[in-house]
């Protein structure tokens, strides 16, 4: 155990000094779900593999990227439509380096050196790590209840603009899926809370209004695929 707290420290410094790295960033995460601890406290874990991974994604109108570390940024903080994008970098030597005796967020990182041969990351691993990460976060999402990523992330997970959105089809319908399952059943609740409500309007109107109800059905055909898969 304490050789695993060591190595998880020594991440947890990597992502800090690097805000670009975003193999640490998923590696925190993983960690936590790696060693949940007892049932009690199997959420909490969950919740803490998910903050890992925020800086990763935005999710708030407020959202920066990496510029600020207070994780609540990232939050849905509730109104309008929901937020959710992609914040993960193709890591280069460029800009993952961290200069000499800087200061970054407080922490002084002129000791910290990180080696940079072979460091560049090939597209084809680039994509990989976005399809992991995005997996995990959407996975996370719906098992913490928070809707609103979860209803936004379909729609820009599947936008063409994106590079990378032919390679991730199967996430799209994943995350497609597991929105309308985690929204039907906020809604059904017996006192639905105003915001879910909102949110279902959200991804009616988003997918479909604007695609008719085929695609909808199709849409969900897709997703029931996906999500027998992930289990």
């Amino acid at each position: 155990d304490a050789l695993w707290d060591d190595a998880v420290a020594g991440v947890r410094a990597c992502a800090k000094m690097l805000p670009t790295y975003h193999k640490a960033h998923y590696r925190i995460a993983w960690a936590r779900l790696r060693k949940p601890g007892d049932a009690a406290d199997a959420v909490a874990r969950v919740a803490e593999a998910k903050d890992a991974l925020l800086p990763l994604f935005k999710t708030a109108e407020n959202a920066s990227g990496f510029a600020k570390a207070d994780v609540a940024q990232y939050r849905p903080h509730g109104g309008g439509p929901p937020r959710f994008a992609v914040n993960m970098w193709e890591i280069e030597d460029g800009n993952s380096g961290v200069t000499r005796g800087a200061c970054r967020r407080g922490v002084v990182a002129g000791a910290f050196k990180l080696e940079t041969v072979g460091l560049n990351e090939s597209a084809r691993k680039y994509v990989s790590a976005v399809r992991r990460a995005t997996r995990v976060y959407v996975c996370m999402c719906f098992a913490l209840g928070d809707l609103s990523p979860l209803v936004a992330a379909p729609g820009f997970i599947g936008d063409e603009k994106n590079k990378f959105a032919k390679s991730m089809r199967d996430i799209k319908s994943l995350a497609f899926g597991l929105a309308v399952r985690a929204v039907a059943a906020a809604c059904a609740a017996v006192v639905p809370d105003p915001r879910s409500l909102e949110l279902a309007y959200y991804a009616w109107a988003e997918h479909g209004c604007k695609a008719a109800a085929t695609a909808w059905d199709e849409a969900v055909a897709a997703s029931v695929h996906e999500i027998k898969i992930e289990r």
